[in-house]
């Protein structure tokens, strides 16, 4: 689309290509992330696979490249050349000059963790006469690290945790989520927001830092009166990050935002709570968030009433939202119409892979 919300062209990925280990059956389970340089646009996205030989589908992540100039699909030997995990109920993507770092929320394969995956460099394109768009396949250099391991069984939906995104600082790669890390089995608990470094070249994970100490504990989900939600990460500068979140109290059906301040080691350094608008709308569960460096500000969207809201908050003054309502792209042009569609439940019935 151009500026002005004219389409001007599209590219089509068949569903059973060959670099994609099983196929694309349909999009289920997990968000879509899109990142693009001056060269390529690249995607991330949760699948059904095409069932196997005993008709089971799996589900699984699968990460694409278009190459805009030649406009035709890039293909790698999927699972051992480019970024994949198996079950991926979350995937997010950075862009970091010339490579792209790729992020997964998995259950299963290779571990119960959040993986970290690196496209290095022109590595999507790096042998350009070797591929002719579905026809051949290109050898990359790729590589990847794992957080902590999540508790639970190997193959269980249930994650405990939520991602929250990834930034670079001075000091690496730097993950945010919550985990429910105050117990080591699958009871009901608070989950805490953390963040995890990764070393920019080889991906090895540090300690995770947390930055919360909620504790309480139920026999259900709905009766937590404290539990971080919606984690969002944002880079300020290269040596300060904010991570917002909602801190949900589920027992009284209420929710209050608050923003926390870091430096780029993951040194604690403020945290504010902040007083959202009337009419407005709680962080995205998977949509994203943006800082505005213009208005030192963090600014992200939603539906409110079928209306399609933007929200605002100040980091410089005082700790509170606005909210405007959104009717038009461009004023002459184009009025935009707000989604309707609501997120599929984490929980779903994909079978680990043998």
């Amino acid at each position: 689309y151009s500026q002005a919300g004219e389409r001007l062209r599209e590219f089509n990925i068949p569903g059973n290509v060959s670099g994609s280990f099983l196929g694309v059956a349909e999009i289920f389970a997990g968000n879509n992330a899109l990142c693009a340089n001056d060269n390529l646009i690249t995607g991330y996205v949760g699948r059904y696979m095409f069932p196997d030989e005993s008709q089971t589908q799996h589900q699984a992540s699968y990460a694409f490249a278009v190459d805009l100039k030649a406009n035709k699909l890039i293909e790698v030997n999927h699972s051992a050349k480019s970024p994949y995990v198996s079950h991926s109920f979350h995937q997010f993507i950075l862009k970091d000059g010339e490579d792209f770092v790729y992020v997964d929320r998995g259950d299963c394969l290779p571990f119960r963790s959040f993986r970290v995956s690196k496209m290095c460099g022109t590595s999507w394109t790096k042998n350009p006469d070797t591929y002719t768009g579905i026809s051949g396949l290109v050898e990359t250099e790729y590589k990847r690290g794992n957080s902590f391991r999540i508790k639970g069984a190997y193959g269980d939906n249930h994650t405990y945790s939520q991602l929250g995104g990834i930034v670079k600082t001075d000091s690496g790669y730097m993950l945010a989520g919550t985990y429910q890390n105050t117990t080591t089995d699958t009871a009901p608990s608070s989950a805490n927001v953390f963040v995890q470094l990764f070393e920019t070249d080889s991906l090895s994970a540090q300690k995770e830092i947390y930055f919360t100490n909620y504790t309480d504990s139920a026999q259900s989900l709905n009766e937590l009166t404290a539990t971080a939600n919606n984690p969002k990460i944002l880079s300020i500068n290269s040596n300060k990050v904010a991570v917002a979140y909602m801190l949900s109290n589920a027992a009284k059906n209420s929710e209050e935002m608050h923003i926390v301040f870091a430096d780029g080691s993951g040194k604690l350094l403020e945290n504010k709570t902040v007083a959202l608008a009337s009419g407005g709308s709680n962080l995205p569960r998977y949509g994203n968030v943006y800082y505005s460096s213009q208005n030192d500000s963090i600014v992200w969207f939603g539906i409110v009433n079928g209306k399609l809201i933007m929200n605002s908050v100040s980091l410089t003054e005082k700790a509170e939202s606005t909210t405007g309502e959104i009717t038009t792209v461009d004023a002459e042009t184009t009025t935009a119409k707000p989604e309707t569609t609501t997120a599929e439940p984490e929980a779903t019935t994909a079978k680990p892979e043998a």
